[in-house]
This record gives structure tokens, sequence and C-alpha cells, in this order.
């Protein structure tokens, strides 16, 4: 599991550099990606769900006036709390206790739906693959679009965030999470 985070955090930290290189039109099939979303409710073992702008701020709320926590934490979360203004929407899939057949099944799933998709950036090793897909406004600070899928046999994970995401942000939380 260290290795999995480790490997997020690698491509996340690089990711800026490469939406500022790789500007192309390669939109995530929206509509792919909501059923694979919607299908995956259904197995045991998965978790599928999706979070809209009400739930959202609630969650913004509960960071907030979170009671007796430590500074550092403290600093954590009203980082979180102030990239999560730009977030509209989160999706997300994990197969956690399910049958290999459904891990197979989302990661084939996932990849014939982002197969006309040029990730912005792709990690591989001992058969994991991460790849980041995206659309970045045209100045390559902001994100719009960003998608996420961890591609690890044993436990696949699909993270996707819709919104107006300050790249700079995302940075200074990694950057603060990985020292």
């Amino acid at each position: 599991m260290k290795t999995k985070v480790l490997i997020i955090i690698l491509a996340l930290t690089l990711l800026p550099t490469v939406v500022s290189a790789r500007q192309k039109d390669n939109k995530i099939p929206d509509a792919r990606i909501d059923a694979i979303i919607r299908e995956f409710r259904s197995y045991d073992g998965v978790i599928s769900m999706s979070f809209g702008p009400f739930v959202l701020s609630m969650g913004r709320s509960a960071l907030r006036i979170a009671g007796n926590v430590s500074e550092t934490d403290k600093h954590e979360m009203d980082l979180i709390r102030h990239i999560s203004r730009g977030v509209k929407r989160v999706s997300l899939v994990v197969c956690e206790d399910c049958e290999q057949r459904i891990c197979d099944r989302l990661i084939r799933r996932l990849d014939r739906a982002l197969s006309g998709c040029e990730p912005l950036l792709e990690v591989r090793e001992d058969g994991m693959v991460v790849r980041v897909h995206g659309i970045a406004s045209a100045n390559g600070r902001k994100i719009k679009d960003l998608l996420l899928f961890v591609g690890d046999p044993s436990e696949p994970v699909l993270i996707r965030l819709k919104g107006n995401i300050d790249v700079q942000e995302v940075m200074d939380l990694i950057l603060d999470y990985a020292a």
C-alpha cells in the first residue's frame, strides 16, 4: 500500500509539468466513465460513490469545525479545505474486498473507455499502472477534469475530480504531505 501511495505522489508531483507540455484535445468520455461508476455500485466488495457540491460543502464545514486536532493536522485540513473549493464533483470506485474477476473487469472497462485518450502521465511499477488523464485550462494553472486510475491488479482505484482546481495548491498539498 505504501508503494501505491508513493507512486501516486510521484505522478501528481510531475503533473503540472506534463499538463503544460501536453495540451491535446483528449476529452475524458464522461458518459462512459459515469456508466462504469454506476455499474460497479452493484458489485459486492466495491466502493463506488459520487459527491456533488452540497456534500462537498458539508465536508469543508466539518473540516473547519473539527475539534481537538494537532497543529500539523489542522494545517493539512486547511489545505484540503482550500483546494476542495475548486472541486465541484468527486467520483470514486475502489475494488477493496471483491473477487479478482471484478477487479479485472474494472481494469478492462477503464482501459477500453480511456483507449482514445492520451494520458497526461503514466507510471508503471511491478504490474501496477498509475495513469492521470485530465483537461487543463489554456494556461495550465487550473485543472477542469482530472481522472486518476491506479490499475493495481489486486485493488484497482478510480478517482475523478471535476471543477476548477488550482494546480499550485495541489502541488503545495502534495509537497506538504511528502515532507
